[in-house]
């Protein structure tokens, strides 16, 4: 099924934290608001990736299930700080969209839950907060997601925003939009799609975030970049 819209908000509701999920199905909207499972006193509220029963004008409309932190899908490698916090720009980097599928995001590491005791990066006693630009496995049928790569940006922190694309020889762009040692700036790298990421290019933007980076092939006829 195809998911249209969906608009994540966390609301301050009789100082409990709530995720509202607005969900656009052929014009119409549908509301829910889910209250957050508590990772820590503060009550952060983790955003997830739902999967919605809605294509083509049929379905229910109903959510299906919810990909991230406390969602409904396990992490194989156990670890909570393997998940996406904050995230933004997810992009299928599979053929396919539904079953087994290869999926991307931009991580911006707010309230990064770092272990099973439910520490938060940032908080007394912490380390500070990191992004990261992740590609995960997700398994519909078996319920699980399993990180195939990652480019951890530590000690570079993306306050808000950011964007992530794979190109089509692997190599990976993101947008920074509010990099930790820039706040006041931004940052667009290309890394390759190695264990090890190489930088194959970055450009610093000084005196302005940049909502976030797009590469496009080319501005000219059977040219590509």
């Amino acid at each position: 099924m195809k998911l249209l819209w969906v608009v994540f908000y966390q609301a301050f509701l009789l100082q409990a934290v709530s995720c509202v999920y607005l969900t656009s199905v052929e014009g119409s909207w549908r509301v829910e608001v889910v209250p957050c499972k508590a990772s820590r006193p503060e009550n952060a509220c983790h955003f997830h990736y739902p999967s919605i029963d809605y294509e083509n004008g049929q379905g229910s409309g109903d959510i299906l299930w919810r990909l991230g932190y406390q969602g409904d899908f396990t992490m194989t490698t156990g670890q909570p700080s393997d998940w996406f916090y904050g995230q933004h720009y997810p992009t299928f980097v599979s053929p396919n969209s539904t079953g087994v599928f290869n999926f991307e995001v931009f991580d911006d590491g707010n309230d990064r839950v770092l272990d099973a005791q439910g520490d938060v990066c940032g908080t007394a006693g912490q380390p500070a907060c990191y992004s990261t630009v992740p590609i995960y496995q997700v398994d519909e049928a078996g319920m699980t997601a399993t990180p195939l790569w990652q480019d951890n940006l530590a000690p570079v922190f993306c306050l808000f925003r950011g964007s992530a694309q794979q190109l089509a020889d692997t190599n990976v762009v993101f947008g920074i939009t509010t990099p930790s040692d820039d706040p006041t700036g931004a940052r667009y790298m290309e890394v390759t799609h190695d264990p090890s990421p190489q930088i194959v290019s970055q450009m610093e933007v000084s005196g302005q975030n940049a909502y976030r980076a797009v590469h496009l092939p080319s501005l000219y006829p059977g040219v590509q970049w």
